[in-house]
C-alpha cells in the first residue's frame, strides 16, 4: 500500500509542469566603477525561451564634480550572459548646487557602447553581477574630455518577475 502511494506520488511530481520561464524581470542595484565612483541602477532584462534577450536600464551616477544621468539598451548574442550595449548620457561637469555651475558649459550629451557580463547568481537567480568597460563620445571643445572610457562593477536585486500566462488564461 506504501508503495503503491509512492509510485503515485512519484508520477504526480513528474507530471507537474516545470515553472514557466520569466518574460522579464526587474531589477535595482548599485555600483561602483572609475570615473563614476558610486551609481543607482533599475534594469529590466526580457527572456526570450528562458534566456536573456535584451536589457533596459536607467543609471544615476551621482558626484559633485562629474555627475551622470543615462539610458542604455543591451543585447545578449547567443542569449547568454555576455551583452553588447549602448548609452545615451547626460554628463554634467559639475553639479547644479555647486557653486560656478552654468548649463551651458557643464551640461553635455554623449553616445557611447558597453561590453560585459552579467551573470545571475544562486540557485532562485535573484542576484545579477554586472562587469562592463564603455566608453562614451562626449560633444566638447577639450580633447581631454571628448573621450570617456570607464569600467563599472555592480550587483542588482530581482523585484519583480513576470512570467508568460497559458493563452485564454
Amino acid at each position: 500500500m506504501i508503495a503503491r502511494g509512492g509510485v503515485l506520488a512519484l508520477a504526480l511530481l513528474l507530471a507537474a509542469p516545470a515553472p514557466a520561464a520569466p518574460a522579464l524581470r526587474l531589477h535595482v542595484g548599485a555600483q561602483l566603477g572609475f570615473p563614476h565612483l558610486i551609481g543607482a541602477t533599475a534594469l529590466t532584462t526580457f527572456y526570450f525561451r528562458g534566456r536573456p534577450r535584451f536589457d533596459v536600464d536607467a543609471l544615476w551616477e551621482p558626484s559633485n564634480r562629474l555627475q551622470s544621468y543615462s539610458v542604455g539598451a543591451t543585447y545578449h548574442p547567443a542569449d547568454r550572459m555576455f551583452f553588447l550595449g549602448a548609452r545615451l548620457r547626460l554628463m554634467q561637469l559639475a553639479a547644479p548646487w555647486g557653486r560656478g555651475y552654468d548649463a551651458a558649459t557643464d551640461n553635455h550629451l554623449g553616445i557611447g557602447m558597453e561590453l560585459g557580463v552579467r551573470p545571475t547568481l544562486g540557485r532562485a537567480r535573484r542576484v545579477v553581477l554586472s562587469v562592463s568597460l564603455q566608453g562614451t563620445a562626449l560633444p566638447t571643445a577639450t580633447p581631454q574630455q571628448q573621450w570617456l572610457f570607464g569600467l563599472n562593477v555592480g550587483v542588482f536585486y530581482t523585484v519583480w518577475i513576470s512570467r508568460p500566462t497559458a493563452p485564454g488564461g
